[in-house]
């Protein structure tokens, strides 16, 4: 199961073209450093659609926003997410320097709650081979019963929905490191 929230939050991968996408124009494909590439990727109504093939797993994720996990499954898992009414900002109007928190249900279960925090570091560029992509640097932690599992830094396309850039722990329930992740765009397709 961790290894499917993992997914939507950070992956590793690899590729290089020269070409830079037009501000404005989605991505087909993505690949990062260490091999992993994200594929099928479509936007509609705010929602990022994608597979992700990493260490010779598929998983398929949609997500509102980018930032939040709507559903996600890897080979026979698969866990939905279903954030209610609250309004679900997008990653432009998160306030810097403030921590914005939103809980959805997994699985229709009341009592199973993934709770997300998000705290903005504003505009920061990144470099995907020779090309400039305006991100917003975001630190987001994943808790579930309580509990953080997931912790790191992202910086999110605003315009692609597509994390460029991870940095991200996955932790034990005592709070200590796992296991770091970290990749990074090596093109845009």
């Amino acid at each position: 199961m961790r290894f499917v929230l993992v997914v939507i939050v950070g992956l590793t991968a690899g590729h290089a073209t020269a070409a830079c996408l037009p501000e404005g124009q989605l991505a087909k494909v993505v690949h990062f450093s260490g091999g992993a590439v994200l594929n099928q990727i479509s936007v509609k109504d705010s929602v990022l659609d994608y597979t992700a093939v990493a260490e010779g797993k598929e998983s398929r994720v949609r997500a509102a926003r980018g930032l939040y996990p709507l559903q996600q499954s890897t080979g026979a898992n698969a866990m939905s997410m279903d954030w209610g009414a609250q309004p679900l900002l997008p990653v432009e109007v998160l306030p810097v320097g403030e921590e914005v928190s939103v809980e959805a249900i997994i699985d229709g279960k009341e009592s199973d709650v993934l709770r997300a925090a998000y705290l903005s570091h504003g505009e920061e560029t990144v470099m995907v081979g020779e090309c400039a992509y305006r991100t917003i640097h975001l630190t987001r932690t994943f808790y579930r019963k309580d509990v953080a599992f997931v912790k790191g830094d992202l910086w999110l396309d605003p315009v692609r929905l597509i994390a460029l850039r991870t940095e991200l722990d996955l932790l034990n329930k005592d709070g200590s490191v796992l296991r770091h992740q970290s990749t990074q765009a090596e093109s845009l397709e």
